[in-house]
């Protein structure tokens, strides 16, 4: 949560592979709470705001160097999260990150064993592309959407990147490893137009 009624998350988690535009709103609501089973506070969705174009993450045979930056999208709520302070964006160039640690948030699938369950890992940036943050052994299948944050040293927090994609070294027999080799958050520094819009 960004704003009072704005959520941050993945594009490929509201527009389905090949489609023109993103799922009905209608079809979209938003929990909180410590597990997907255990949802505190519901909203939902009046509108999603994503970046121009059909889904296109990546183009060419590296995910990393062809990235394009716009797996990125904003769920407008139709009221507001109860009991929910929301988390602003950094609003300038994470590039200082490279070195720092950081932590991302998730339900994807546990390192140990099930999914749904809010996950918090430390990482450190290791990587600063035009269009992502990487960090190595962070995120697992389902943690797509999630925050990375930049804590500050008074304790609060920044939006610093959205999770889009993991880099696996094999793709090994029942899935995908947990977590990937490497992993990647789009810079939502670079959608602050599209962001103010929402």
């Amino acid at each position: 949560l960004i704003g009072p009624r704005l959520v941050l998350t993945a594009k490929h988690c509201v527009v389905p592979e090949g489609a023109v535009g993103p799922v009905s709103a209608r079809s979209v609501t938003v929990g909180t709470g410590p597990s997907i089973g255990s949802l505190r506070a519901m909203a939902r969705v009046a509108e999603i705001v994503t970046t121009p174009g059909p889904l296109s993450i990546s183009v060419g045979p590296d995910p990393v160097s062809g990235a394009t930056g716009t797996d990125v999208a904003f769920l407008v709520l139709s009221e507001e999260l109860p009991g929910i302070t929301p988390v602003p964006v950094l609003r300038e160039s994470p590039e200082g990150l490279v070195g720092t640690e950081v932590l991302a948030i998730g339900y994807g699938t546990q390192r140990t064993s099930g999914a749904g369950v809010r996950m918090r890992v430390t990482a450190t940036v290791t990587s600063f592309t035009p269009y992502l943050l990487e960090a190595v052994e962070v995120v697992c299948q389902g943690d797509s959407g999630g925050p990375l944050l930049r804590v500050l040293p008074d304790g609060t927090r920044e939006v610093v990147g959205v999770t889009s994609f993991g880099v696996f070294s094999a793709i090994t027999p029942g899935g995908a490893p947990c977590p990937a080799l490497r992993d990647y958050w789009n810079r939502v520094d670079l959608h602050l137009d599209l962001l103010d819009e929402a």
